[in-house]
């Protein structure tokens, strides 16, 4: 039975933007506008980038807001929401930013610099995650110093839908979400709060892959030494 009380790490406000910024913290905001900004500049000609209107925090928040918003109001093409005709025209949205800039900080959103990061794909160190790994270990950080968990847990896996291209794609026909990017999770087991996460990159090169599941498992209890928890999981991890 699960007794010890969850508590949240950080004083909890009604407003939304604040709860965001649990997550997205204003240093994690910083480094996107940075790297947006920086990215635009290694693409760009000179002439080009004197013309162009650097990225802000306030604008950058803004833009996730934009992008929360048609995930809840989806569209048929991006290009609807700034449709002339108001059977598809989303005024919150186009109201408040242009069609131009919100494809312009589209194609320029960037995470890490690309000329930091020169490990060859065919290394078995190589990440395929790089280009978001800042993003993932700050998020990593803030779902653990934000709440204190019940003492049972779970761990599992889920299924972020995607069906672009990508080796990190996985096809999992016992899940209700059957392709799309898979993640591990150590949640708990009260309210589905994810205490921990791993992105499943795919098989690299040679590596095996036999013990999988205990590697995840360990993975996501190490912070777990020493403390009362139960652990649950189903048969893949045994």
């Amino acid at each position: 039975e699960c007794t010890n009380p969850c508590e949240p790490l950080v004083p909890l406000s009604t407003l939304l933007l604040d709860i965001f910024h649990l997550f997205f913290t204003n240093s994690l905001l910083l480094l996107i506008c940075d790297q947006t900004n920086t990215y635009a500049e290694q693409v760009l000609s000179p002439s080009q980038f004197d013309n162009f209107q650097k990225v802000t925090i306030e604008e950058l928040q803004a833009y996730f807001g934009f992008m929360i918003l048609m995930g809840i109001n989806k569209l048929p093409t991006l290009r609807h929401y700034w449709k002339k005709d108001s059977t598809f025209r989303y005024s919150r949205i186009a109201d408040r930013i242009s069609r131009n800039r919100f494809l312009e900080i589209s194609r320029f959103l960037h995470f890490m610099d690309n000329s930091v990061y020169n490990t060859a794909m065919t290394d078995p160190s190589y990440d395929r995650l790089w280009k978001l790994r800042p993003v993932i270990t700050a998020l990593s950080k803030s779902f653990v110093d934000s709440y204190s968990p019940h003492n049972c847990m779970a761990i599992d896996e889920a299924m972020i839908p995607f069906k672009g291209r990508s080796a990190m794609k996985q096809y999992v026909p016992k899940k209700p979400i059957k392709r799309g990017l898979k993640v591990w999770v150590r949640a708990d087991s009260m309210n589905g709060y994810i205490c921990e996460f791993q992105v499943y990159v795919g098989k690299i090169g040679n590596r095996c892959e036999n013990s999988l599941g205990e590697r995840v498992v360990k993975d996501l209890t190490r912070s777990l030494v020493g403390g009362y928890y139960t652990v649950y999981t189903d048969s893949f991890f045994y």
